[in-house]
C-alpha cells in the first residue's frame, strides 16, 4: 500500500470511527435512559441519586419541549413526572433534587394555564414554588432564589388577579421586589441577567397597576407608570419590538387615564388638576414618540 493510498484510507476511514463509536454512546445512552426511567416507578430506586436525576432531566425535557413548542400534552407530561418524583423521593436525603423538582413543576404548571389561558393550576404552581423556596438558601444561590421569586411573583398574581384578591396582590408585589434585589440593574449585565431584570420589573409594574384599579388608589398607578418608564427602552425594542409596543402602548392609556381622573375629580385641589393636564399632555408625547420611532423603521419607498 503506497503511501498516498494509506493517508486516504486513514482520511476515509475516521469519520465512519468516530460515527460507529458515537454511535455505540448514543445507544448505551439511551439504553440507560431507559433501565432508570423503568426505575423510577420504584420508590426504591428513586432514592439513587442517579436514577433521581435522570427522571428530573427527562421530565424537564419534556417541560422544555412543551414550552418551546406550545405543545400542552409534553407540559402535562412534565407535570405527571414531576408529582410521581416528589410523590416517591425522600426530601431529607436529595434535598437539592426535591426543591429541582418543585420549582420546575410550578414553572410547568404555570406554563400550561399560560397555555390554556386559564389559572385552573395556579394554587397549585404558589404551593410548589413556597416549597422550593423554604429549602433555598439566598446566601449561598442568590441569582436562582431571585429567579424562583420571580416565577412566584408571577403566580401570585395571576391568583390575585383571578380572585381580586388584594392580599395576594400585594404579595405579590414583595415577591418581585425581593427578587429585583438580588437581579443586577438593566444597563450593564449580560443580556440574560438584563432580561430577567426586565421581566421582573414588568411583573411589579402589572402588579402595582391592578392594584391601584381595585383600590381606586392614584398612588399605585403613579408608582407603575414610573416602572414601564424604566423598561420602556430603546434595549427591549432591540430584543422585541412587540414588547416594546406593548409596554409603550400600555404606557399611553394609563398616562391618559390617571391625568383625566386628576382632572376631572370635582374634589381636586389646583395642583391635582394641573397634574392631570401634565399627565394628559405626557400622554400626547409618549403617543408621538411611538408613531415617529414606528416612522423611522418603516423604510421608503
Amino acid at each position: 500500500m503506497t503511501e498516498n493510498t494509506q493517508k486516504s484510507f486513514s482520511l476515509t476511514a475516521a469519520p465512519c470511527v468516530l460515527v460507529l463509536i458515537s454511535g455505540i454512546f448514543l445507544c448505551s445512552f439511551l439504553f440507560a435512559q431507559q433501565s432508570f426511567a423503568a426505575a423510577a416507578s420504584d420508590k426504591e430506586h428513586l432514592q439513587n441519586p442517579l436514577v433521581l436525576a435522570v427522571c428530573i432531566i427527562e421530565a424537564k425535557q419534556d417541560y422544555w419541549r412543551g414550552e418551546f413548542f406550545k405543545k400542552e400534552d409534553s407540559v402535562q407530561k412534565s407535570i405527571q413526572s414531576f408529582r410521581t418524583i416528589l410523590k416517591e423521593m425522600d426530601k431529607n436525603e436529595n434535598p437539592e433534587m426535591w426543591r429541582i423538582a418543585q420549582f420546575c413543576l410550578g414553572a410547568a404548571l404555570a406554563t400550561l394555564d399560560q397555555l390554556k389561558g386559564s389559572s385552573a393550576h395556579c394554587e397549585e404552581a404558589i404551593t410548589a414554588f413556597r416549597a422550593a423556596l423554604e429549602s433555598l438558601d439566598r446566601e449561598q444561590l442568590p441569582t436562582e432564589w431571585g429567579k424562583l421569586h420571580r416565577y412566584f411573583g408571577y403566580a401570585l398574581y395571576d391568583s390575585g388577579a383571578t380572585k381580586k384578591d388584594i392580599a395576594i396582590l400585594k404579595e405579590a408585589i414583595s415577591v418581585f421586589q425581593h427578587a429585583i434585589k438580588n437581579l443586577p440593574q438593566g444597563k450593564d449585565t449580560e443580556v440574560w441577567d438584563a432580561r430577567a431584570w426586565y421581566q421582573t420589573q414588568y411583573g411589579l409594574g402589572k402588579t402595582f397597576k391592578l392594584l391601584g384599579t381595585l383600590e381606586n388608589n392614584p398612588q399605585h398607578l403613579e408608582t407603575f407608570i414610573a416602572i414601564y418608564k424604566t423598561i420602556a427602552t430603546k434595549r427591549l425594542y432591540h430584543w422585541s419590538p412587540k414588547e416594546w409596543l406593548y409596554v409603550q402602548d400600555t404606557l399611553f392609556f394609563a398616562v391618559d387615564d390617571l391625568g383625566t381622573k386628576y382632572y376631572d375629580d370635582a374634589s381636586a385641589s389646583s395642583e391635582q388638576k394641573a397634574k392631570g393636564f401634565q399627565l394628559k399632555q405626557e400622554s400626547l408625547d409618549i403617543g408621538a414618540a411611538v408613531i415617529q420611532k414606528i416612522a423611522s423603521e418603516i423604510p421608503l419607498k
